[in-house]
């Protein structure tokens, strides 16, 4: 692959990524119903409402359409939450489309989150109804749909369950003393090779599961009631995460890295959906009026850092590098030792997703 990027502005880089995603990937209705489709999903549909290019919308609801029925019934079994995380491509067809059996596959998959999600003790959603595991990425994967889905059909009672998970998963997983989210939470340590019953949780702060928390408590908060019992406090971890992500920024290359505090650890590499995550998490929040606006240095590098993995290949096409594969709970070695591949779809929509609050301004 060539170096260079297209070019600096955000809108061009955005068509670019965004018209290559549709070559790259033209048979949307063969993408499976999984997390990573989600997140390419709904970082199409952000270009979409940037750009005003109806194809990229177009792409998503062939995805969808692969997945919901004439009648609204969903062709996967829901049986933990990340299976809800396509939930944010189809409310953001709804949305664009007001079809009701759009609606009818949200409602189901809002009201399964709220009544039949697989919980801990203290009420929190696990990651898998097998085990009794938190992974921090649940956040993004269910409550961004819940949150969104809540404001758009006027359940309160749907935001309000997407504020209250921000709370009891960061319980288990935010360290207050490193002001980080940790990865993964065993309620019992009993079932992961990470933790043990006096630490349940892992012991190493991944950069993009800080990601996905960050990202996603943006946007509950954009859309939460101020008087909720939850909404201060929300509020106060998203800036205390925010500024100790400040001072973790590579100032050569404006990138966080994957064990996010270790940035001399033997093997620790830069990794881009981490960072196209923490900085639009920041520029959405002080656009929503959620957070203080971020410094204008952070933005700047960490923006031209995510451009300056957006390469060409040999046909032109725009491809996003540097991201790690599916990464799960551990210590310092194994998330240095995941390798980085080009175009993952969580990477390549955290891209789209950065690209399109930039452009958007």
């Amino acid at each position: 692959m060539a170096a260079p990027v297209r070019g600096e502005d955000p809108i061009e880089n955005l068509v670019w990524l965004s018209d290559s995603v549709l070559e790259l990937r033209p048979r949307p209705e063969s993408w499976s119903w999984s997390w990573g489709s989600a997140v390419l999903s709904y970082g199409l549909l952000r270009s979409a409402q940037v750009t005003g290019d109806g194809r990229y919308a177009e792409h998503v609801r062939r995805f969808v359409d692969a997945h919901v029925d004439e009648d609204g019934r969903v062709d996967q079994a829901i049986l933990y939450p990340d299976t809800v995380a396509p939930g944010m491509a189809v409310l953001g067809v709804l949305r664009r489309t007001g079809d009701e059996r759009y609606a009818i596959a949200c409602e189901f998959l809002a009201d399964w989150l709220l009544y039949d999600a697989p919980r801990a003790r203290d009420g929190g959603w696990f990651h898998l109804p097998v085990t009794d595991v938190q992974f921090i990425d649940t956040l993004f994967m269910t409550t961004v749909f819940l949150a969104g889905y809540g404001e758009w059909s006027g359940r309160q009672d749907c935001v309000d369950e997407a504020l209250r998970q921000h709370e009891l998963l960061s319980g288990n997983m935010y360290s207050e003393v490193d002001r980080l989210y940790w990865h993964g939470w065993d309620e019992n340590g009993l079932f992961s090779p990470w933790a043990t019953p006096w630490r349940h949780h892992n012991t190493a702060f991944w950069a993009r599961g800080n990601g996905w928390a960050v990202s996603s408590a943006a946007r509950v908060l954009s859309v939460a009631d101020p008087a909720s019992p939850d909404f201060q406090a929300t509020r106060d971890r998203l800036e205390s995460v925010l500024a100790r992500l400040e001072g973790l920024q590579d100032p050569a290359s404006g990138h966080w890295w994957t064990v996010l505090d270790v940035p001399d650890g033997p093997f620790n590499y830069t990794e881009t959906s981490a960072t196209a995550l923490i900085v639009e998490a920041w520029v959405r929040g002080a656009r929503e009026g959620v957070v203080p606006p971020p410094p204008e240095m952070l933005v700047d590098r960490g923006f031209a850092a995510v451009q300056s993995r957006i390469v060409a290949d040999e046909q032109g096409r725009a491809r996003v590098t540097g991201v790690s594969i599916g990464t799960n709970p551990s210590g310092y070695w194994p998330y240095v030792l995941t390798p980085t591949w080009p175009d993952r779809p969580w990477g390549v929509g955290a891209t789209l997703l950065l690209l399109a609050e930039v452009a958007g301004q």
